[in-house]
């Protein structure tokens, strides 16, 4: 029987990535934004994503590698604050990385009618 050789690479370092929330503005008037998520991962690949408003990641799931999302911040005017981890394609994870806005909600003006 002929002889195999294969080359196995162990991949034990975690991916580097970013997150901007809307372009890096510094606020937003409305709680629907788009998250830019970047990350690079060179001997396995990227595989998945985990985004909250939570630093504590609760309810939040592993999900598909995708370089934007459309989110949605927690109610509320203030500082918010969205986070992100990424895992590579042999399991190796990120720290959590995040990016803050400051939402202020939009208002309605109202001006009297003025009849002659």
């Amino acid at each position: 029987s002929a002889a195999m050789c294969d080359t196995i690479t162990l991949d034990t370092t975690a991916p580097v990535g970013s997150l901007s929330i809307n372009g890096g503005a510094a606020e937003t008037i409305t709680q629907n934004v788009t998250l830019t998520l970047t990350a690079t991962d060179v001997t396995s690949g990227m595989g998945f994503m985990m985004v909250s408003n939570d630093s504590g990641f609760s309810g939040a799931e592993w999900q598909p590698y995708a370089g934007s999302l459309a989110w949605t911040l927690t109610d509320g005017a203030g500082s918010k604050t969205v986070y992100v981890k990424y895992m590579d394609l042999a399991g190796n994870e990120t720290a959590a990385i995040e990016d803050t806005i400051e939402f202020s909600e939009g208002y309605s003006v109202y001006l009297p009618l003025l009849r002659r």
